[in-house]
């Protein structure tokens, strides 16, 4: 399907409530208390594409670039299980973000078990 006769690769995309016709773009910036903030990465995409799916590429490009910092904080679309382990292993980045909401029919019902009722000890896995 064509989304705009003026360019051909844009496409249509929704996130949330919010709607467009184009791209988006990843901006990467420094984070450190006490000095300036400046963008060290810019990625754009189609508009269709996860923002999870452009993780590992974000990295790659400030290894590249050598920005790659050792804590990198994500919002939720750039984070996963998957990414956490990616993260670390391949380029030693501690991935930091907000997990999704779980809708799943067992958090809504509280009935059963939902992710939610299960935590992760952490210091037990290290070892």
């Amino acid at each position: 399907m064509i989304s705009s006769p003026y360019d051909l690769d844009a496409h249509y995309s929704r996130k949330q409530t919010t709607s467009w016709v184009g791209y988006k773009v990843h901006l990467s910036e420094t984070c450190e208390p006490d000095t300036v903030h400046l963008i060290t990465n810019v990625e754009t995409t189609v508009g269709p594409i996860a923002d999870g799916d452009i993780t590992e590429s974000i990295h790659a490009s400030l290894t590249n670039q050598n920005l790659l910092p050792g804590k990198h904080i994500v919002d939720t679309g750039y984070l996963d299980a998957e990414l956490l382990v990616q993260s670390q292993e391949q380029y030693q980045v501690e991935l930091v973000g907000p997990t999704r909401f779980n809708h799943q029919w067992q958090s809504k019902q509280a009935k059963g078990f939902a992710a939610d009722d299960f935590t992760v000890d952490w210091l037990f896995l290290r070892s």
